[in-house]
């Protein structure tokens, strides 16, 4: 299937979390520190589908998400075309 992976803005190459997302694309990254993250979905393997930033096309043009402690961020769609 697909992932999603979580990188810290502040970081350099090694993503903070990643996950699978469920049959219906809902996903969760846990236990994901608070902080400012750019997510990148990467398709299944031969999909013949590109990997996709959130919100951008590559990582420093990505829309950064802000995650509070404790907190549940919803609303984050990058469609796979």
């Amino acid at each position: 299937g697909a992932r999603v992976a979580a990188y810290d803005v502040d970081a350099r190459y090694a993503p903070a979390g990643s996950a699978t997302p469920g049959a219906g694309g809902a996903f969760r990254l846990s236990p994901l520190p608070p902080g400012t993250y750019r997510l990148l979905v990467t398709p299944p393997a031969g999909s013949g589908l590109a990997s996709r930033w959130y919100g951008g096309t590559s990582r420093a043009t990505a829309t950064p998400v802000s995650v509070a402690d404790g907190a549940v961020v919803s609303g984050v769609t990058v469609p796979l075309a």
